[in-house]
């Protein structure tokens, strides 16, 4: 949101208006004040919303300024990462998820990491998303992280015997062939 409501300091002695120059600076808590306007639109935080006034007659009347505390909660960006499975030892998947809560036509990117690599033994790894775009900190970005299931690698066992047939008491070889 803008500040357009919030800009709208006034000047009056004696109950009559007092013509002159309104300038305003927001200063974010441990930041330097920088001059906004009816369409500046700040990120979340807190800030000191500063009004100074310098009136047309500087002779009857002096310059004065006011500060107000300002506390700007951003919107919810919620960046999510889906589930994903993959066998062990091929590679992760191309991972997705969801960006919402943007608005005012933001558009952000989301991206993705992952502890797991196709080396990674079977279990239970993190899909962490994060998001990028221009006004990013105008929002309070919460974060859902999603699972890559890595899955047992399949396996086919083959067995061969020494003989096709063998007289009783007679020694056999067996041969088992195990390939994942």
């Amino acid at each position: 949101t803008s500040l357009a409501g919030l800009l709208n300091a006034s000047a009056s002695a004696s109950g009559q208006a007092v013509s002159g120059t309104w300038s305003y600076t927001a200063q974010p808590a441990g930041g330097t004040a920088v001059a906004v306007n009816a369409s500046t639109v700040p990120g979340a935080g807190n800030y000191t919303l500063t009004a100074a006034f310098t009136p047309a007659d500087s002779i009857d009347y002096k310059s004065v300024s006011s500060s107000s505390s300002l506390s700007v909660i951003g919107n919810t960006l919620t960046v999510a990462a889906n589930d994903a499975t993959r066998v062990y030892g091929t590679p992760n998947p191309t991972f997705n998820g969801a960006v919402s809560g943007a608005v005012n036509g933001d558009d952000f990117t989301e991206s993705f990491i992952t502890s797991a690599t196709a080396s990674s033994n079977a279990g239970k790894y993190l899909i962490v998303p994060s998001a990028s775009g221009t006004n990013i900190g105008y929002y309070t970005v919460v974060v859902r992280e999603g699972t890559l299931t890595v899955t047992q690698a399949g396996t086919t066992t083959s067995l061969s015997a020494s003989a096709a047939s063998v007289d009783p008491g007679a020694s056999v070889t067996l041969n088992a062939i195990v390939v994942s």
